[in-house]
């Protein structure tokens, strides 16, 4: 009776909030009493008496909404919902408007749990929830397919209902969705750096950016935090503490590890809503289900899944099975696999090859003379060469579709293959892997995005080493140079001990004379690493001279001229204090000019060059901007958007136009070229710290603070990143000063004091209008 008596009030003040609102009917639905609230919406309990009998969850604005946007973004709520048609995502039955101008639409009522609640009360295992959310990731790729993107996926938007007798989950409450084509009305698009969504749920670039940065590799996150909670009951994710965090996942068996040690009885409830114990559940998860999980929730968005349907693919391969994408399966696990899936064949299999190793092991130990170990490792060297040539074709055709694709997308994705087939081969054949990786550099070459090639070459490189610290095998020989590139932009200190060995193997042989060894030694004279003359090159007088040795080993006459031109136009840059700089630049671009066409990458990288040395040596005029201006135009039509050059140019001419007061162009610029690029630059590249750095006082100069936040706040997450704690220099002083004068803005005092007082300097103010 209590009981009856406590649900009859809440009926009464359900129907006494309904005749308050002026609401007894919504079209041809009876309200019955609130289900819920959102943002911007109440979601009602509704019955329908006509054409047919039904409950029904409907959506009702509430009166009076704080802005235009609220009302747009319940359309678009509607609307996203109309678009869909899959067994897993709630749909819209019925739609309209209340005579007081309140849109309304009407969906199945789900009597259903969040699909966590319902995963524990039915006590399901592992291999029946990941069955369940590969479900929940097939009706997010519908979204997607459909071209919304959801924002805010979470257990108390995935409801589990009984659908021919089965539970059946869907994915519900698109409010806060963002419409993937342009042009679906103002509700679809989301203003810069709002944040919207669940922060334990969130993405990182979501959390930084604001929603407007979310795209579907962001639901994809979400969707990996719902699978880690799935799996072990956890936390979904650490939520940051200070402005320079993001949200983070831990992988599942390393929270049972640390559950089970910290709050042991937590750690037994949880594992016995999975029929199991904190030990087995843990070793459940182990390998590929915490690969997975990695995968899904990765801090880069391109290390994560490339879509819902590639993550819902991994989960049913793992319940096949099935070698998982998210992680290189060990030779010992492919064949537990294969002996689970096909023991029968396996049996016969392994008979057959306990026989051959036998006979293997006869022929081995007959092979004891000198002979016969030659002929064996020529034969190895062949087969291996063989390999080799083989994956370099099927290699370099992949790279050659991406190139003629031109899709950044796409890009991603087919480097992220080519990249698990070098170290599939590393497995077996390192020094193969290696010349494979120096082919993928390559690849690589005419691209911005430089952070997966840095990540392959360096740890190719590493495994080369190991083996042949000496540097003498082809591996080391073909490696050395993209590797050394790659490290001059994101650790110099690398870059700088590699230097001597390069040097040391070419050094004499006709491999001085080649184009490539040139550009490499002019990239190093344009540095500041002085190698690679025993570390004493620094003055520019002994770098000239070095130049000429270099150009020395070319017989060609025209062609030593034009080398010994474009070294000296890199040596030039580096001309603070030397008032003939200017003129010597300018005799050595007149030759490069004379005998290189206007579109060729080297003078279009020299005539950069020859820019920054009168730069340095007059400060920015009006005629240096200019001629940014015209280079960066001329490197885009020659070499694309995405070339370093071209960035290269843009950069210095926000820099340099910025320096002259014209904060509009510089920032313009800034937005159009350097600002896309940064998330796809590895943490430790000296240049995206460089750019994002400077580029965030011009931000907030330009009035664009939810992008100078962002910016100035990555310099100094990346610093904590690398360095292991904060660095205190010209470049985060800059980022640490905007970001501290937007936190001021938005009424974050002690935010913004905190970071004053590490970087040691002081927020910016807004300019004066």
């Amino acid at each position: 009776m209590a009981e009856l008596d406590r649900l009859l009030a809440s009926a009464s003040a359900e129907v006494q909030r309904g005749i308050a609102e002026g609401l007894g009917r919504v079209g041809r639905y009876a309200l019955v009493s609130v289900l819920g609230e959102g943002g911007f919406g109440t979601v009602w309990l509704a019955s329908q008496e006509e054409p047919v009998r039904r409950l029904v969850a409907l959506k009702l604005l509430r009166r009076d909404p704080s802005s235009s946007v609220v009302m747009a973004r319940f359309r678009a709520e509607r609307q996203a919902l109309a678009r869909m048609d899959h067994p897993n995502v709630a749909s819209v039955l019925d739609a309209g408007v209340t005579e007081d101008g309140r849109p309304w639409f009407a969906m199945p009522y789900i009597d259903g749990p969040p699909i966590t609640r319902h995963a524990d009360d039915e006590r399901l295992g592992v291999r029946e929830r990941m069955a369940l959310f590969a479900e929940v990731c097939d009706g997010v790729q519908h979204a997607h397919q459909k071209g919304v993107i959801h924002r805010d996926i979470k257990p108390g938007n995935v409801l589990v209902s009984r659908g021919s007798g089965r539970a059946v989950p869907k994915v519900i409450d698109f409010g806060v969705a963002k419409a993937l084509e342009p042009g679906d009305g103002e509700g679809a698009r989301t203003a810069e750096g709002q944040r919207l969504g669940t922060p334990q749920y969130m993405a990182p670039e979501q959390w930084l950016h604001g929603a407007s940065a979310a795209d579907a590799r962001s639901d994809v996150y979400a969707l990996g935090v719902l699978l880690a909670e799935l799996l072990v009951g956890g936390p979904p994710a650490a939520l940051p503490r200070t402005p320079l965090e993001v949200p983070s996942v831990s992988r599942p068996s390393t929270w049972i590890a640390s559950i089970a040690t910290e709050d042991p009885e937590r750690a037994a409830r949880n594992a016995a809503a999975r029929q199991a114990t904190p030990e087995t559940l843990g070793a459940q998860c182990r390998g590929d289900l915490d690969a997975i999980v990695a995968r899904a929730a990765a801090q880069d968005p391109a290390d994560r899944y490339a879509s819902a349907a590639a993550l819902a693919d991994d989960v049913r391969r793992w319940l096949e099975g099935l070698p998982v994408s998210a992680r290189a399966s060990r030779p010992v696990e492919r064949m537990l696999r294969l002996a689970r899936r096909h023991p029968r064949t396996v049996a016969v299999a392994g008979t057959t090859l306990l026989a051959l190793l036998a006979l293997a092991a006869s022929w081995i130990s007959a092979s004891t003379t000198a002979a016969r170990e030659r002929a064996a490792a020529t034969m190895a060297n062949e087969q291996s060469q063989r390999t080799f040539l083989l994956a370099k074709d099927m290699v370099s055709d992949l790279v050659a579709q991406q190139r003629a694709t031109g899709d950044p997308a796409a890009a991603v994705a087919t480097f992220a293959r080519i990249e698990r087939l070098v170290d599939r081969v590393a497995d077996d054949d390192p020094m193969v892997a290696a010349r494979l990786a120096a082919v993928v550099a390559d690849g690589y070459a005419d691209q911005w995005d430089r952070r997966a090639a840095f990540d392959l070459v360096d740890r190719s490189i590493r495994r080369v080493v190991a083996l042949d610290p000496a540097g003498e095998t082809d591996a080391f020989r073909e490696l050395a140079r993209p590797w050394h590139r790659l490290m001059l932009r994101g650790d110099r200190v690398g870059a700088g001990s590699l230097g001597p060995l390069m040097f040391a193997d070419v050094a004499g042989t006709p491999a001085l004379a080649k184009p490539e060894t040139q550009d490499l030694l002019r990239h190093t004279l344009d540095s500041t690493i002085p190698w690679p003359v025993n570390g004493t090159v620094v003055e520019m007088e002994d770098r000239l001279r070095m130049a000429s040795v270099y150009a020395s080993f070319i017989e060609d006459t025209e062609q030593a001229q034009l080398e010994l031109a474009l070294h000296r136009v890199a040596v030039l840059r580096r001309c603070e204090g030397h008032s003939w700089a200017m003129a010597e630049s300018d005799a050595a671009i007149a030759v490069v000019k004379a005998r290189l066409p206007a579109d060729d990458e080297r003078r279009l990288s020299a005539e950069l060059r020859h820019t920054l040395t009168d730069a340095i040596a007059n400060g920015s005029t009006q005629h240096v901007v200019q001629e940014f201006m015209l280079l960066a135009a001329r490197c885009e039509h020659a070499l694309g958007t995405r070339s370093p050059l071209t960035v290269n140019a843009y950069w210095n001419l926000c820099m340099n136009a910025a320096n002259l007061g014209d904060i509009e162009g510089s920032y313009d610029a800034f937005a159009r070229f350097l600002w896309p690029e940064m998330s796809r630059q590895v943490h430790a590249d000296g240049l995206r710290r460089w750019y994002l750095g400077f580029f965030a006082p011009v931000a907030f100069e330009a009035c664009d603070y939810e992008t100078a936040y962002a910016a100035g706040i990555q310099v100094l997450i990346d610093d904590r990143v690398v360095h292991g704690q904060p660095r205190v220099d010209g470049v985060s002083d800059r980022a640490a000063s905007a970001a501290a004068g937007v936190l001021a803005l938005w009424g974050d005092e002690e935010g913004a004091r905190a970071l004053e007082a590490t970087y040691r300097t002081e927020r910016m103010v807004p300019p004066k209008p």
